[in-house]
């Protein structure tokens, strides 16, 4: 398998006329003038390697997968400001994610309470009685999938997992401040897909 570096080069070298080809050597640099050209770059890197694929150059599904890692991470990085409005009091945090295209530990309730006290022990906090994983919409092929709750000292753990859709809906509410990034990244650690929506948000209660 050919190094995602030598690959990267060798597309470059198709794309000298393109903007993107500026736009990657300022990435790669450091130099990139914001996130948004950042992302922006990447993306449209991944559009010309999905038209490598195309021709049937598949050598190039490794920087292909190389690049869909670095949009992830830099939507990970992107986090809604946090920081309390003037004159209003906090009652909670709330993350909320949405993952697409998950691995088969969304069909499996005993793999959802493994991610459940792993997401527990990574963000601090305690649990309060048993995380409960029932089986939902089982009359469709698209409704089916597990649900889960898990109450903890400071509020609440949910999620919903589709297993037509191999994806998973989380939600993470507590009154006790914690760090929403680390909660995407074990989460998108362990079931694994592409993050398709990822919010962290103050919750108030004046």
């Amino acid at each position: 398998m050919e190094d995602t570096k030598v690959l990267l080069e060798e597309l470059l070298n198709k794309l000298t006329a393109k903007p993107v080809y500026k736009t990657i050597h300022r990435i790669i640099e450091g130099k990139a003038k914001s996130r948004g050209e950042e992302l922006k770059g990447l993306y449209s890197l991944a559009v010309h390697i999905c038209i490598e694929l195309e021709k049937g150059n598949n050598k190039f599904v490794p920087l292909l997968n190389d690049v869909q890692g670095k949009i992830n991470k830099l939507r990970a990085d992107a986090v809604t400001s946090t920081e309390p409005a003037a004159g209003k009091t906090i009652f909670g945090w709330h993350t909320s994610i949405d993952l697409a295209g998950c691995n088969e530990n969304v069909l499996s309730a005993i793999k959802l309470n493994e991610w459940c006290a792993g997401l527990v022990k990574q963000l601090g906090m305690k649990t309060y009685g048993e995380c409960i994983t029932p089986y939902f919409g089982a009359e469709s092929e698209i409704t089916k999938g597990y649900s889960l709750v898990q109450l903890i000292e400071t509020s609440l753990i949910s999620g919903h997992f589709s297993d037509h859709y191999r994806s998973a809906h989380i939600d993470i509410f507590s009154c006790k401040p914690y760090e929403g990034k680390t909660a995407l990244l074990y989460t998108f650690e362990f079931f694994g897909g592409r993050i398709e929506n990822y919010s962290n948000i103050v919750r108030y209660c004046n």
